[in-house]
């Protein structure tokens, strides 16, 4: 990265648009939370945005065809124990806020819900190639390429 831009540090690169830029412990959700909470109040008070980096790990390669044999088993296995959704579960157990038949239920509950939206995408009629662009914008964007007269990809040209 160093390479590739003068401010290394991601969190950082918001200067350069003229708005603040905070680095967050991804791993933990509360503090994940409270500076997207901060940012949205800025946003919506000052009207100002703020570039958040909330840094965690990947569990799994970048890719299915990578493997992540680059990790050793100890650095997985320290990442899985530094997961957030099992870290988070576990403080809300000790914290007396969930007990584990809750956690258990509410786990079952997504399950359900997320096997629910994935037979109805599977169920979905596949979106034609016309349609790639709608919805990217919220008003046309001049710089959106709009392709030629008979592109399949861009619709053939549509405005």
């Amino acid at each position: 990265m160093e390479a590739a831009s003068a401010e290394p540090e991601l969190w950082r690169r918001g200067c350069a648009y003229r708005m603040p830029g905070q680095r967050v412990d991804g791993n933990d959700v509360l503090a994940v939370r409270d500076a997207a909470r901060a940012a949205m109040a800025k946003a919506r008070g000052d009207h100002q945005p703020t570039l958040l980096e909330t840094v965690s790990y990947r569990l799994r390669g970048h890719s299915v065809v990578d493997p992540a044999r680059y990790r050793t088993a100890e650095d997985t296995e320290r990442l899985r124990r530094e997961d957030p959704l099992p870290a988070f579960r576990h403080r809300l157990i000790v914290g007396g806020v969930l007990d584990e038949d809750a956690a258990a239920q509410i786990e079952a509950e997504v399950d359900k819900a997320v096997a629910a939206a994935v037979d109805f995408a599977d169920a979905s009629p596949a979106p034609g190639v016309s349609t790639l662009f709608d919805y990217v914008y919220a008003t046309p964007a001049a710089s959106v390429y709009r392709g030629l007269p008979g592109d399949p990809v861009s619709g053939g040209g549509r405005a």
